[in-house]
């Protein structure tokens, strides 16, 4: 469990670094299900939702899963998987959520109309990216 935290603190920059509100209008942009971005004159101020809330666009603020709407509102069965990130096929695949110890720690999306590529556990390009979310035949 540990080192799954390491692994958030460490990739959680990079997520957020991806966003940048020089450009926007003074508002919240959500960067993933457990993280938004508020920008105020260009400025970034990453949030993290405590354990246990998600993001909720309607509302641009955290709150309980089951009054947010879908993807982040739907809460994985993680009971009997591995430690991993998995593609939402529900949503063909342009969101993945994560699972580690038997909880479901949200969901993310993927960039530019990429999708999740379990096998390489990042999001790719259709292309390079096998069935059922991709067109890459081996």
């Amino acid at each position: 469990m540990k080192s799954f935290v390491i692994c958030l603190i460490l990739i959680l920059p990079a997520i957020v670094l991806g966003f940048d509100c020089k450009g926007n209008v003074d508002g919240v942009y959500d960067v993933g299900c457990k993280v938004f971005v508020q920008c105020i004159n260009g400025a970034e101020n990453v949030v993290e939702c405590p354990v246990g809330l998600v993001f909720n666009k309607n509302t641009k603020l955290c709150d309980l899963p089951t009054r947010v709407p879908a993807p982040c509102g739907n809460v994985m069965d993680c009971s009997n998987k591995k430690d991993a990130r998995y593609a939402d096929l529900t949503k063909q695949c342009t969101s993945y959520y994560t699972c580690n110890g038997g909880i479901y720690f949200g969901h993310n999306f993927c960039p530019g109309g990429n999708v999740f590529n379990e096998k390489l556990q990042t999001c790719d390009w259709k292309y390079d990216t096998e069935p059922p979310c991709g067109t890459k035949t081996t």
